[in-house]
């Protein structure tokens, strides 16, 4: 009969192994794969009808900015379909300026969650290249212009932007953002397609644009649209999309974690066809790396904490105990940190106290994000 301390240790290994392999996988298969040229397609040309697609939810306050970013922006011949895709009641809409070359049109739309605003305003739209940014994403000088560039090869499917926060009070965003941007020109060369995307401005082809199913990350559902239509997801770093720090509180840093690994996962179950090895290769590898593995580092760590300490009382190991317990202790203050400052600004903290909370709230919210998911939690609204 297996021993209770012969299970606890594989269980053990298992959960050290998951952890090592979810900080490591990664980065291990972009130092050591080769580098990926991709074949060209025969017949790009450049896109002729595009439209820029902004969904609204709750305040049009930010929307005189992020029509104030289109001046003086150029996406090639033809003018721009522009459409503010509302979900539900909007207030503080200001009146719509005359932006030269553009086309502006309301969408109202009863609220149901941004998937659906984004699959009204497609319907409704003729563009042969489809944009989306969110509200409060200002474009900076030449970002669709760039966007639009990158489909005039053929094998490009769809592109994303380089996210930079533009407040300085968003050190620890920026950083943040900043490995992104190196993580995603890094794929770019390995891989020939990016694994991770985000809102402030992302272009797919028409043809290849799927109506967005409820309750998944829209951005990434969108990018993994191309990819398993045997086209490439791409960064175009020229193109800049300037954000303001999402999350000033703890409370909200937890709940926007929660909220993206439950919706990303579930984008994953609508596209299990990117997850493909023999179809789509090292991609679908490091895509399993980037969002099954790298989000299972908070549930891994936790069982290994469990099962050491277990194996440790089982064992008689004294010190062991204490030293656990000792990290249990740490994690609790850490914690309680955490808890004390859930809605203030952790930017105002001293920079000791911020880092930790912050990394703990993340990874608390990545592993309710998993709980939802496993439980059929649908995230909708905004």
């Amino acid at each position: 009969m297996v021993s209770l301390a012969l299970l606890l240790t594989v269980a053990a290994a298992i959960a050290i192994a998951i952890a090592i392999a979810a900080l490591l996988a990664l980065p291990m298969l972009l130092i050591l794969l080769p580098e990926r040229r991709p074949e060209a397609m025969p017949g790009g040309v450049l896109p002729g009808a595009v439209s820029l697609i902004v969904p609204v939810h709750g305040s049009g306050a930010a929307l005189a900015a992020k029509l104030d970013s289109l001046r003086g922006q150029h996406w090639g011949t033809g003018r721009l379909e522009l459409i503010l895709s509302l979900d539900g009641p909007v207030v503080d809409l200001p009146v719509l300026p005359d932006l030269p070359g553009v086309d502006c049109r309301v969408l109202r739309n009863p609220r149901r969650g941004k998937y659906a605003a984004l699959n009204a305003a497609v319907a409704a739209s003729a563009g042969e290249l489809l944009l989306f940014s969110d509200l409060d994403a200002r474009l900076a000088p030449g970002a669709l212009a760039a966007m639009v560039a990158v489909f005039a090869e053929a094998g490009v499917g769809a592109a994303c932007a380089r996210v930079a926060v533009d407040r300085e009070d968003g050190l620890m965003q920026a950083r943040y953002w900043d490995h992104e941007g190196r993580l995603k020109t890094r794929e770019m060369v390995q891989l020939g397609s990016i694994t991770a995307s985000n809102g402030t401005l992302l272009a797919i082809r028409r043809v290849l644009f799927r109506p967005i199913p409820a309750g998944v990350v829209d951005d990434l559902f969108v990018g993994l649209c191309a990819v398993v239509a045997g086209r490439r997801f791409v960064f175009v770093p020229e193109a800049v999309a300037l954000m303001p720090p999402p999350a000033r509180t703890l409370r909200r840093v937890f709940a926007r974690q929660r909220r993206i690994v439950c919706r990303g996962l579930n984008a994953l179950r609508h596209c299990p066809q990117a997850l493909s090895v023999r179809r789509h290769g090292r991609y679908a590898l490091a895509l399993i790396a980037h969002k099954v593995l790298r989000r299972a580092f908070p549930l891994a760590l936790a069982l290994g904490f469990v099962t050491v300490l277990a194996l440790a009382l089982l064992d008689g190991g004294g010190w062991l105990v204490l030293a656990l317990a000792a990290l249990g202790g740490l994690g609790g203050a850490l914690g309680l940190v955490a808890a004390l400052g859930l809605d203030r600004d952790p930017g105002r903290w001293p920079r000791v106290l911020t880092l930790a909370p912050w990394a703990l709230c993340v990874n608390a919210g990545i592993a309710m994000g998993w709980y939802d998911f496993l439980r059929g939690r649908r995230v909708t609204q905004w």
